[in-house]
């Protein structure tokens, strides 16, 4: 080839290289920037409007603004005080196109986990890394309708359902749970002006002290103009007003409902505006989704049964009456005929509350509350008939069907039906057990597999492999020749060949090695597999997160019929104990949580059971340090007999097991430390930090940090 063409040639490919090299940065910036304005639009149109919430991964002291806004204006109005150190913002823009590009947003901070009232006395934030706080970067939001080619335009209700699905899917990301979702109209406008009067508080005894000591660190943490205004401060006060608190449902003045008297920090009402409504983290299942049924005559009717839905957490709605909304606007939209007036078929009260209810529809009843005498609401707080009067609320119709049937539940000992005794040789590896001590008459797998009669038999066994190549595995009985018909898929790290001797060798009965993380069990396994979305058995050992890798499969719409784990049973009914999963820490600590050293492992019985009720599982068994839970559905249509509660169960099936005398010195199943503090702390108004110190003492430490592994404990 000619030289100087040769050159050009050159030349030529490098100007192209470069040219083609700058588009793929501008494209590549392009689509991350619509991505984050719209926020992920997929997401919203896949996920449905009942979305279980997450209940494993931590929830943390910060509260999620989820604004309905028109156009760039109304967001604007916002951007000097959102995000803030303890609160992020989500908007929804509904006629135009909307950006976050002028927005101040505070430094990254880190933030404590939170769990109500167990947390009112620790800081909120930090600007230092310490255990048991989350590095949070403060986060604007943004969902244009425009970009999202919805088939039909969305209504009141409609968008603040997406925002809604759109935040439930963001903590899936991020892992870790907002506090409260406080949702507003993005027309509205604020005033604190009692906000000077916080700072300045500095009396125990003054109800509010507990906001006033957060709302003053709040305010010196984060940097605020010269020229801040009262909204500046407001949202901050209103956040520490949740986080210290900790009401079900928390509103703020200036909607139409009288204050009782003047001074009055707080007041419990029953009426709850849509204008601006925080709702506590465990609460959305008894509140949302909004209800579309009547959005064609009426919007305000979906906010009215909100309020049926939130009698049952009558008594934890509050005002908080130190910020008032001061202007409001009101744009045309269906508002026809009485908004109380709903069909009968609905169903939303159960029959304890229908007294309240005719006063829901007339008068908008108030009632002080002295808030250094308030201790918080909390999911334990709230009646069962309330949880199984909510458990089957269609999303479409919003009518909620009462079970003709109830659960056969059991109360006492003697009340349980007896089975058979046997021997359960799983017992003998916690201890010197004699085999004489080693009876059981707990549930076997074979025996309720008979009582179900599934119509595909099918399990997985996550952590398959056992002494005695898996015969003691409670699936083994499953998998002999006795039941050809059952497939299994077996999973385990461990590659060792005697550990999986004993399993039949067939072909539908697959053995694989890999690690279970949370992240990666849904693709790495249970998609990889064609593992359908209904089967008999998840059987699930793995001494580490079990709450959270259980979670992660439930929440793919995966609905096994019987689980099958085990738990910490070091932590009674009703602790709930669970190590904080995170992907990029599972393997720095040491010791590693499935060790056999240490008693900081796993879930207790009652963290367990809160995750799996989320996802319609009642808890049926227990046996020693095994548990099994089963299908509601299956509970009540095959009439099995179930404890009634978590307490009665271990009790039975844990402390009067024979084997126990034997175990006292296994460290994963008893702590004489761990037992005493738990005692102690049983009757002080704050278990978390009464058990904080011991439970700390055991937290695996990280090799990279020093730091201790963190954990949620709470009652």
């Amino acid at each position: 080839m000619n030289p100087h063409l040769a050159i050009r040639f050159k030349t030529i490919m490098f100007r192209l290289c470069v040219f083609l090299t700058l588009f793929l940065v501008l494209w590549l910036f392009t689509k991350y920037n619509l991505r984050r304005s719209s926020i992920f639009q997929e997401d919203f149109l896949s996920i449905s409007a009942s979305f279980p919430p997450s209940k494993s991964i931590p929830t943390i002291a910060r509260v999620l603004y989820l604004f309905l806004c028109e156009n760039q204006a109304e967001i604007n109005a916002y951007r000097s005080v959102l995000p803030s150190i303890t609160g992020d913002v989500m908007f929804f823009c509904w006629k135009k196109n909307c950006f976050n590009t002028n927005f101040s947003t505070p430094s990254s901070i880190y933030t404590a986990t939170w769990s109500g009232a167990s947390s009112k006395y620790q800081p909120l934030v930090r600007i230092n890394p310490a255990p048991n706080y989350i590095l949070t970067h403060p986060r604007v939001f943004i969902i244009n309708e425009l970009q999202l080619n919805l088939s039909r335009k969305t209504t009141w209700t409609t968008a603040r359902n997406l925002l809604y699905q759109s935040a439930l899917a963001e903590e899936l990301r991020q892992g870790w749970r907002w506090a409260y979702f406080n949702f507003a109209d993005g027309d509205i406008q604020f005033v604190c002006p009692f906000a000077q009067k916080f700072l300045n508080a500095n009396q125990t005894n003054e109800d509010g002290f507990i906001i006033a000591r957060h709302f003053r660190s709040l305010v010196n943490i984060q940097p605020f103009p010269n020229n801040r205004t009262n909204s500046n401060l407001c949202f901050i006060l209103m956040d520490a007003f949740l986080l210290s608190v900790s009401p079900a449902i928390g509103v703020v003045a200036g909607m139409m409902i009288p204050i009782v008297f003047d001074g009055l920090v707080a007041e419990i009402v029953y009426h709850v505006d849509a204008m601006f409504n925080a709702f506590h983290r465990d609460a959305l299942d008894f509140l949302l989704p909004y209800c579309p049924r009547y959005d064609a005559h009426s919007w305000w009717k979906s906010q009215a049964i909100l309020i049926y839905r939130s009698l049952c957490l009558y008594g934890h709605a509050i005002q908080f009456n130190a910020i008032q909304i001061s202007a409001r606007k009101h744009r045309p939209y269906p508002r026809q005929g009485n908004p109380w007036v709903i069909d009968q078929d609905m169903n939303l009260v159960p029959s304890s509350l229908i007294s309240l209810q005719k006063y829901m529809k007339t008068k908008r009843l108030v009632s002080a509350i002295v808030l250094r005498h308030y201790s918080g609401w909390s999911l334990g707080v709230t009646g069962d008939e309330c949880r199984d009067h909510h458990t089957d609320v269609d999303p479409v119709n919003c009518t909620v069907t009462t079970p003709n049937k109830s659960l056969q539940m059991w109360f006492k000992s003697e009340q349980k039906i007896k089975r058979p005794p046997y021997i359960n040789r799983d017992h003998g590896f916690c201890g010197s057990c004699p085999r004489d001590k080693m009876v059981s008459n707990a549930w076997q797998l074979t025996d309720l597999v008979a009582n179900i009669s599934p119509t595909r038999p099918f399990l997985v066994n996550i952590g398959a492999a056992s002494a005695g190549g898996g015969q003691y595995d409670p699936t083994y009985p499953l998998l002999t020749a006795t039941n050809l018909s059952f497939s299994a898929l077996l999973i385990d790290s461990n590659t060792s060949p005697s550990l999986f001797s004993a399993y039949p060798n067939r072909s539908n009965i697959k053995i694989i090695h890999d690690f279970v993380w949370s992240e990666s069990i849904v693709k790495n396994i249970f998609e990889r597999y064609n593992v359908s979305t209904h089967f008999t058995i998840l059987k699930l050992d793995i001494d580490s997160y079990e709450c959270s890798v259980l979670e992660s499969i439930l929440r793919a719409s995966y609905r096994p019929e019987l689980i099958h784990t085990e738990f910490n049973p070091i932590f009674p009914p009703p602790i709930i104990f669970m190590p904080i999963y995170n992907a990029t820490t599972k393997n720095d600590w040491k010791p590693p949580l499935w060790s056999n050293i240490n008693p900081f492992y796993g879930c207790s019985l009652s963290a367990l059971s809160k995750v799996l009720k989320s996802f319609n599982y009642v808890l049926l068994e227990v046996d020693f340090w095994d548990v099994i839970y089963i299908q509601h559905e299956i509970a009540l249509l095959s009439q099995i007999q179930v404890p009634a509660n978590d307490h009665i169960a271990y009790q039975h099936g844990f402390l009067e097991q024979t084997c126990l005398f034997y175990c006292r010195g296994n460290a994963k199943l008893y702590n004489k430390q761990i037992e005493n503090a738990i005692k102690a702390a049983w009757n002080q108004s704050n278990l978390t930090t009464s058990l904080k110190d011991v439970i700390d003492l055991f937290a695996p430490i990280s090799l990279k940090t020093d730091y201790k592994h963190p954990y949620i404990i709470s009652s």
